[in-house]
Formats: structure tokens, sequence, C-alpha cells
């Protein structure tokens, strides 16, 4: 009898999370346990007796010791043992509804029986099961065994590859950043189906979870956005709020709002730097460059990541931005744009296009990351970058002009603003005029997209 591999991918979200998005941050002790990095003799007593390929461990405490077999115990100890505050409200839009809120290790130890751990995946494969003829064993692929996914993220791979055991398959993705992936999509979010699951665990986590490390809250509600972003072929209904962040010369960080009203005082950075857009979520590059990029969330919390920038410290010296799309990056520097225009197929191959003068990204039309065009600022104007097919392309932005004292242009909802070259925030909206908002003078400043049902939590 013919049998399905059902897998989960790492697609474009989990590629980019590898990438530039999730990796390791300061663990938190797993909940339940005294010590952060063992698992009580009572606890494995429990695992082994639902999982009877780890009998040998039953009575002992077991200390992560950084192997593949660690690594799915984490995981495992962590669904077993996550608690959430109560009670958990659905969320007024599709992002949370419950559905999956019940006791995680129960129905995972219900559906699977054994975790096999592969010596080798397909590319982009993370964990799969042979479905549908009731198979009880998951695959677990090397890339998730590894610190780019924290247990808090095998719980929610193993609660999607639980729900193919039940019946839900994926289909291929006709549109979006997914488009044309065979099994990387569910139709719609209220089938339930394993992409529902992803997004509705790393949705409660992000909102409900127990002493959570604020990073990997912040990581849990940015990872339920960006598959409900791209893993449907029906968008899915999301209320959010769009924001700009400005951080000051005092490294503070600022949330202002798009009516230009007020700004809130959230968090502070380390260092100096500059941000650039991932997505949803937001990557900092250090003014030192001796300093790798980090993930950075808008109270200032950071994680590490993994890109081409921080694989060669010599290579950076020249950088001055990065801009990222679905499929598609840019690595700006000072004289040249070096573009990797398919991350799907090719994820290290680019290529070099000279540009004159090139000072920053800026995003007059908003940050639109579906499109396979950007713009940037350079000393002689503005110039349009693109990936078309495999090649980028540069050619002038004859329809944008900036001030030429204008380093920054964002927009947030309708709301357009500028960042001048002496700190000064300008509501480009409205005349250029200058906004005070008694925040000093301004280093960088960007947008960000929020979802309102966190926001409440």
């Amino acid at each position: 009898m013919k049998q399905f591999l059902v897998a989960a991918l790492l697609g474009l979200s989990l590629t980019a999370q590898a990438q530039i998005g999730i990796g390791p941050v300061p663990q938190e002790p797993t909940p339940g346990t005294d010590a952060g990095n063992c698992i009580s003799a009572a606890d494995m007593t429990q695992i082994a007796k639902d999982f009877k390929q780890f009998a040998s461990l039953s009575g002992k405490e077991y200390c992560h010791d950084g192997s593949q077999q660690a690594h799915l115990l984490a995981g495992i100890h962590y669904i077993r043992k996550v608690q959430f505050n109560q009670p958990m409200t659905n969320s007024s839009d599709e992002l949370f509804k419950g559905t999956f809120a019940g006791d995680w290790y129960k129905y995972t130890t219900n559906l699977v029986k054994t975790f096999k751990i592969e010596s080798s995946c397909p590319t982009g494969v993370i964990a799969f099961v042979y479905g549908f003829f009731h198979q009880n064993t998951m695959h677990v692929c090397p890339m998730a065994l590894t610190p780019s996914f924290t247990p808090l993220d095998l719980a929610s791979v193993f609660m999607h590859e639980a729900r193919h055991i039940e019946g839900y398959p994926h289909v291929t993705c006709s549109q979006g950043p997914r488009a044309g992936l065979n099994g990387a999509c569910d139709k719609k979010i209220s089938d339930a189906g394993s992409y529902a699951v992803t997004v509705e665990t790393y949705a409660q986590l992000g909102a409900y979870g127990k002493d959570i490390h604020p990073a990997h809250r912040a990581l849990a509600q940015a990872s339920s956005l960006i598959y409900a972003a791209e893993a449907f072929q029906t968008p899915v209904k999301i209320n959010k709020e769009e924001a700009f962040l400005a951080l000051t010369l005092d490294r503070e960080l600022y949330q202002i709002d798009s009516n230009l009203k007020s700004a809130k005082l959230i968090g502070t950075t380390e260092k100096h730097g500059n941000f650039a857009k991932s997505k949803m979520g937001l990557i900092f590059l250090p003014e030192d460059k001796a300093l790798p990029m980090v993930k950075i969330f808008p109270t200032g919390q950071t994680s590490p990541t993994s890109s081409e920038y921080n694989d060669n410290a010599a290579t950076r010296s020249n950088v001055v931005d990065y801009y990222f799309a679905w499929t598609w990056n840019a690595r700006i520097e000072k004289n040249k744009v070096k573009f990797f225009c398919d991350k799907r197929e090719n994820p290290t191959q680019a290529n070099e296009v000279s540009v004159g003068g090139a000072l920053s990204v800026i995003y007059p039309e908003g940050y639109a990351p579906e499109k396979n065009y950007a713009y940037i600022k350079t000393t002689n104007g503005v110039v349009k970058i693109s990936c078309e097919g495999s090649t980028g392309k540069v050619v002038a932005a004859n329809n944008i002009t900036v001030d030429a004292d204008v380093k920054r242009v964002q927009k947030a909802n309708s709301t357009l603003i500028g960042l001048t070259n002496d700190g000064d925030l300008l509501n480009l909206s409205n005349n250029s005029s200058r906004l005070d908002l008694g925040i000093g003078a301004v280093v960088d400043v960007t947008s960000f997209t929020r979802a309102t049902f966190f926001d409440k939590q």
C-alpha cells in the first residue's frame, strides 16, 4: 500500500528563521524543573513510560549534553511541562481560537508512540510522518535537533506533525511567497489543519505561556504571524496595527503611533545601530561592524541570527543596509548591491551590481516584502533595486524624490515620516513639518507591525 510523506517544511518561514530569525536565545529553565538543563528522574520516568525508546533512561536524571537526543528530549519535555495563564481568551480575528488549547502532551502521546531521529532529510524538511494509515512514528530531521530550534519551536513542530496523523494533508501553494511549493500550504485556517496548529500554538505561547523568556515570547508571536501570512491559500484574517520605532542617541527605543501624537518608551539597546526589516520582524545592524547582526524586538530584546553577514566579519566594513523580502534579499554596500534573488532554490547564489554612494533603504510605499523591488537612497538620488528572474537590477527611480537632508523614509498605515541627518523626525505627510515628541536626537527609525491580540495580553 502506498504511503504518503507528510512533512513539516522549512519553506520560507523556517528557512528565514534559521538564517535571520529564530536562533538560539538565552534559554530559560524548562518549565517545572529545578535546573535549566536537566530533566528530573521523575519526569524522565514518565517520558520513558510514554515513549518506550527511552526506557533505559527511566528513573535517571537526564542532563542536556548537546546531542540530537538531548534536543529531542528537550522538546518532548517542554511540551509535557509548558503551562499557560488562564483564562485564554480567543482573538477577535483568526489568530487564536483555542482549538488546540488543551493538554498538548496528552494530544501528542495519543497520536505519537515513537520519535525516530533521521540521519538526513530532503532539503527544507524538519520533521515528517507517513500518513494516513495510522502510523504513529514521527521522524525528526537533523536540522531540527540543533540550537537553532528551541524546545518551544519543537513543541509547535510536534503538534503540527501529530495533526497530520489525524488525516490533515497539505496542498501545493498557488499564490503568495510559497507559490509553486508542493505541500507547503493549507487551504484555509478554519479547516484546522497542521498549519492552523502551528499558528495557534505559537499564538498561545506568545500570548499566554508562563515563564517564557521575553525573546522567546516575541519569537513565538512573530512566528504565528509569519505562518498565518504565508501558509494558507485563503488569506488569514489578522487584526494588525502599524507603528514607528525610534532609536535615540541615548539608546532608548520609543514606540510612536502612526498618528504621531506621542512617543512611549518601551525598551533600550546595548549598542547603537540601524534597523532592517525582515518579514514582520526587525534585524539590527550594530554600528560597530565587528559585531554580528541580530534579530531585535521593539522592547530591545535580541536573539542571534545566522546569515552571510555574520559568517565573514572581514566583508562588513562597506555594508550600509539590507533588504529582506519574501523570496529575495539584497545586501547594500556603499558602492554596490549584492542580490540573492532566489532564496528557495539557490539561497547562497548571488550577483552584484554597482551603485554609487548608497546610503540606506527607504520605504516610501511601506514595507512590501511580496514585491520584487525596493528603493535605496544614494548620494545621487533614489534608485530602484529589483530581482527580475534570477538577476538583480538597479535602475533610476524617477517617481521618487527625497530631500538630501533626509536619510530614512518610513511608512506606517498612511503616515510617512523621515529622519534627517541631524536626528530630527519629519512628518512627510504634512509638509515635512518637524515632530517634537520630546525624545531627543534620533539615530534610526523604522516601522513595525504588531497583532492587536498580543497587545491586549
